[in-house]
């Protein structure tokens, strides 16, 4: 963005770019005190050595600080001044650096500058316009440096060709109309299931099986029934933008294999099969243990599904 848009979006005119130049003449005095401040508050921010490991690193950083702080108020706002900017910007994207630490940042210096200026400039006429003309600087600071963050996650997209971006598109319309079907078919389904639960009822009620056979498939059928309800429920959190938790799809084929277990139990003969059974849900159920403790899903959605055409 042109440093002529840029001013001219944040509303900030020549006094106040005199304004700043003021306060810059009280403030770039203890620059020194700034910096062993900035670093006092950073060095309390969880993994900051994760960025900061050397004592080389630390020192070349404070002096970046120090030169960044003194242009705040020198300036001159122009292209080459945002262009700088910019550069550190994509360096802390080439770091990994979160944009919470600048933003975090970014409002300590905001909060240090206004306590500065209430300090030296106390009950001058253009207090409040000294802070506000310091604020729009910092704003397009921050706006330049996040700028960067919001180009990188752009870049894979830029160079995709119109071509790709279309099929991505049309991917994405057949991914909510797949979504669309299962959840349909659930509804489908489930008056099945509560058919299956009805009619063990009924085969139990009218003695047509025995009664520990007939516990045990209604029994099975009112969990496959609940099942079945975990995995609507997580269709629908999925359909609101939620990633999917697969755990609901191995529920439900638990349910189903516990199910022929209390039916299979009864016999005699079925001991392998019993057998093969258990081995399939233990293998399931540790599968389960797994994804429920590291809480994993997939197929998440952005916010915004259509963030990219």
């Amino acid at each position: 963005m042109q440093a002529t848009k840029l001013k001219y979006n944040y509303d900030f005119n020549q006094k106040d770019q005199e304004r700043v130049k003021r306060v810059g003449q009280k403030l770039s005095e203890n620059a020194e005190a700034f910096v062993q401040a900035f670093y006092n508050y950073v060095s309390a921010m969880p993994e900051a050595r994760r960025y900061l490991d050397k004592e080389e690193v630390i020192e070349r950083h404070k002096a970046e600080i120090y030169q960044w702080y003194l242009s705040l108020f020198e300036g001159p706002y122009d292209n080459t001044y945002f262009a700088r900017l910019h550069r550190i910007g994509e360096t802390h994207v080439r770091i990994g650096l979160p944009t919470h630490y600048v933003n975090a940042s970014v409002n300590f210096v905001q909060r240090y500058i206004n306590e500065q200026i209430e300090h030296h400039f106390a009950g001058d006429a253009e207090l409040v316009s000294l802070i506000a003309a310091c604020g729009k600087v910092l704003d397009m600071n921050l706006d330049i440096l996040t700028s960067a963050y919001h180009e990188g996650q752009m870049a894979p997209f830029e160079r995709v060709s119109r071509y790709k971006i279309g099929l991505i598109r049309w991917a994405q319309k057949a991914s909510d109309m797949t979504d669309l079907v299962l959840v349909i078919a659930l509804m489908l389904v489930g008056p099945f299931v509560i058919g299956l639960f009805v009619y063990d009822v009924y085969l139990l009620v009218t003695g047509k099986v025995g009664m520990e056979e007939g516990i045990l498939m209604v029994l099975g059928s009112l969990l496959i029934l609940w099942a079945l309800s975990e995995l609507m429920e997580e269709e629908v959190r999925h359909l609101r933008g939620e990633g999917f938790a697969i755990a609901a799809f191995l529920s439900l084929a638990m349910a189903a294999l516990i199910r022929k277990i209390l039916v299979a139990s009864l016999a005699e003969d079925k001991m392998y099969e019993l057998l093969s059974y258990g081995a399939l849900v233990l293998a399931l159920g540790l599968v389960y243990w797994l994804i429920v403790k590291n809480d994993i899903r997939i197929g998440k959605r952005p916010n915004n599904r259509r963030s990219h055409e």
